[in-house]
């Protein structure tokens, strides 16, 4: 993936491989000690399904190894998810 500013990501709309609207990109997680990207939150589209999806406080948090592509849209790829189970310092960026 090239590089993108994460200011120019927020508000964009969630999308999935099969074409899903999954919702909109509120925030980026990353690991504190690494710097790495390890979580995106998406506030959930009206008719999405989010039962079986990781909630915090209303958001979907979606394994930023998910991503596939940025650009006018965040396209992801839902059957990528695994729980994992790492203890981690998070900045939200």
């Amino acid at each position: 993936m090239s590089k993108i500013y994460t200011r120019r990501l927020y508000g964009k709309k969630v999308v999935a491989t099969d074409g899903t609207e999954v919702g909109e990109l509120a925030n980026i997680i990353a690991d504190m000690r690494t710097g790495e990207l390890v979580e995106i939150v998406v506030k959930p589209d009206i008719s999405f399904d989010t039962s079986g999806y990781r909630m915090e406080d209303g958001f979907i948090l979606l394994p930023f190894t998910v991503v596939e592509a940025a650009k006018d849209v965040v396209t992801v790829n839902l059957g990528r998810i695994r729980e994992s189970s790492g203890d981690m310092e998070r900045i939200e960026v």
